[in-house]
């Protein structure tokens, strides 16, 4: 954009180009030390220079382009998981509507609608969530990286060709020469780097940010920050009054590039406060807009484990009987009884759906010692189209405490609340 004014440097100089602007004005007021001599090296000094220039603003262009064409696919895809994530929560609040409703009326409810399995499908959706804002970070993270690699690059080529720009005067006018030394002189103090910090502070390339410029008394100015990130100001100090709100950005210090970190702006203003004089502080004061500013949603582990635990009466693994052709096998297995009153036999820990549902409303327990030593079953009454019946569930543990830590955990939910032994010798 700059080169594409067509020499116009004045006009130039309005635009926000940091070290790049005092190249650009000291080559001008050169130029016009020169001015018979330009079209003479017009070539060289110009047209070659401004089509390099603008091949870089170019790349770095398309570049910015991609990278916030790939950061929306991205947003989008989390935000569809994010909003799946609240649907499969909305499901297990109506869920434990429907189980409120149920004990009021004193009515069965069915395994399948037991609020816990609802809430082990918005479990598994978090976790994908939080896949996902790995992902994402990670992927912004590169890329940002490789935007600020690039930008680097760019600003050491406008460097390189400004340089050559001032060389090439200097050898084709040797009656110049000391008019080329002043204006070296004058590019001496241009810190590229700082600028580029500086730039990335104000909030990056895709807006020109707002700034404002304060004086302030070698004194406490009443600022919080992190970062460079003002986060707080005090009433009544310094910058209350001189207008500093929360969300300014410390970008300039006494005219020098503020460092990135809070410690070492703190350290900073620290030192200046002990030299007595006034200090000069250029805030940016508009929000930056860049992309990788936005934080992807959050969800507490804290948040998902209070809700596990509460619809959870006992968890813990058991081994489940099963028959095949008159063979008896044991499965280990993960149960977990819930407050509706349901036991849940999964196939493990990471399951988000149930092998099978008992109700334990309807079920009689009994200790199975002439099958296991450490065994009890459930006889579950079952109904359906052909009409009634019961079904036996054979479990496990591993130990005497384990048997009776169940028993008794199982005998909260029976109607009867009574142990049966099975007939054995």
């Amino acid at each position: 954009k700059s080169f594409m004014l067509g020499g116009s440097w004045k006009e130039f100089g309005k635009e926000e180009g940091l070290g790049l602007k005092a190249v650009c004005i000291t080559q001008h007021n050169l130029l016009n030390g020169v001015g018979e001599y330009f079209e003479t090296i017009k070539e060289q000094m110009y047209e070659k220079p401004a089509a390099e220039a603008l091949q870089f603003a170019k790349e770095i262009g398309v570049f910015a382009a991609k990278i916030k064409k790939d950061t929306l696919k991205l947003q989008k895809t989390l935000k569809y998981q994010r909003d799946l994530a609240n649907k499969r929560w909305a499901q297990y609040k109506y869920a434990c509507e429907k189980r409120h409703k149920c004990f009021e009326a004193e009515k069965t409810m069915r395994p399948s609608d037991d609020p816990f399995l609802a809430f082990e499908v918005y479990k598994r959706e978090v976790v994908a969530l939080h896949k996902q804002q790995a992902s994402y970070n990670s992927i912004m993270g590169q890329m940002m990286a490789e935007f600020e690699t690039r930008e680097m690059t760019r600003a050491r080529n406008l460097r390189s060709l400004m340089l050559g720009m001032v060389s090439t005067q200097k050898a084709f006018f040797e009656f110049a020469s000391l008019s080329c030394q002043q204006a070296i002189s004058k590019l001496t103090g241009v810190r590229l780097e700082e600028d580029l910090l500086r730039f990335r502070h104000s909030g990056g390339l895709l807006h020109n940010p707002h700034t404002a410029d304060i004086k302030f008394e070698a004194k406490a100015m009443g600022l919080d920050f992190k970062g460079n990130r003002i986060t707080g100001v005090k009433e009544g100090s310094q910058a209350h009054v001189k207008g500093v709100k929360p969300g300014f950005r410390i970008i300039d210090i006494n005219g020098r590039s503020a460092p990135a970190g809070h410690k070492d702006i703190a350290a900073l203003l620290e030192t200046l406060k002990k030299a007595g004089n006034p200090i000069h502080i250029k805030f940016g004061t508009k929000p930056a807009g860049m992309i990788f500013d936005r934080a992807p949603p959050n969800r507490k582990t804290q948040h998902i484990q209070i809700i596990s635990n509460a619809e959870c009466a006992t968890v813990g693994d058991l081994s489940r009987m099963s028959k095949t052709m008159g063979f008896s096998s044991w499965t280990k297995m993960y149960c977990v009884i819930t407050n509706s009153g349901i036991m849940h036999v999964m196939n493990s820990r990471d399951a988000s759906t149930a092998h099978s549902s008992i109700q334990l409303h309807q079920s009689i327990i009994r200790l199975a010692p002439k099958t296991d030593q450490h065994a009890f079953e459930i006889e579950e009454a079952t109904s359906g189209f052909f009409g009634s019946g019961t079904k036996i569930h054979t479990f496990r543990t591993k130990t005497d405490n384990a048997l009776v830590d169940w028993v008794v955990d199982i005998k909260k939910f029976l109607k009867t609340g009574k142990t049966e032994i099975k007939d054995t010798k």
